[in-house]
């Protein structure tokens, strides 16, 4: 799952096929693995009013109701894509509809482990900082292909970067973003047009918004 949260951005950002970007690899296996995820949610029991839920027809009826939408619009699209059908690449963002199912797998797990004070602390900031990661991720790929807009000139050329490989260009963006969050700006990357200027006012904005919101709710509480 975490695979698909990270790879379809960039499939997005750089408009390129999955085997292009990381060698060939059998991924429709990976879509398998997702129909089998939707089948062991569809039958794994869950606790009500301190109760275990174990009738099947209570679980498969809960998990229409709270899952099972989410994760077939996050399962389609990948489908599609990978049997090489014509899909619309914007589609592909259906997938992040997954995340519900993701937070409530890792809730499951702290439930289960029964941890201490002290290690919830710490899994709180691992959340945080991982939260960080991926909205420095969403963001350096929408930097990325902001460049399509303008492609006589923008944030690649200036930079010198625009004939290197994705993979530079990705470190470049992520590198960006990430000292653009922090707000450092050591200014050897900058953008070059009124779009990627704005942008890069939200991004500070919305990063000022994430670190507090997710401080506040993970850490200090």
């Amino acid at each position: 799952m975490v695979f698909f949260f990270v790879t379809t951005p960039i499939i997005l950002s750089t408009q390129r096929e999955l085997d292009s970007l990381f060698g060939e690899f059998p991924y429709f296996i990976l879509c398998i693995g997702l129909i089998i995820d939707c089948l062991i949610n569809a039958n794994t029991g869950y606790y009500r009013n301190g109760c275990l839920i174990k009738s099947k027809y209570e679980i498969i009826s809960a998990y229409s109701k709270n899952l099972l939408i989410f994760d077939l619009l996050s399962i389609i699209p990948l489908v599609l894509y990978f049997s090489q059908e014509s899909i619309f690449l914007p589609v592909l963002t259906l997938y992040f509809f997954k995340y519900k199912s993701v937070k409530l797998i890792f809730k499951r797990i702290e439930l289960r482990l029964d941890l201490k004070p002290a290690l919830l602390n710490v899994i709180a900031m691992l959340k945080l900082l991982s939260i960080v990661l991926f909205i420095a991720h969403i963001f350096a790929n929408i930097w990325i292909a902001l460049s399509r807009l303008n492609p006589e000139y923008n944030w690649l050329h200036k930079a010198g970067i625009i004939d290197k490989p994705w993979y530079i260009q990705y470190m470049k963006a992520y590198y960006f973003i990430t000292v653009t969050m922090v707000t450092v700006g050591y200014g050897d990357i900058t953008p070059s047009n009124e779009t990627e200027t704005f942008f890069a006012i939200i991004t500070i904005f919305f990063a000022c918004a994430v670190f507090a919101y997710r401080y506040d709710n993970e850490v200090l509480r």
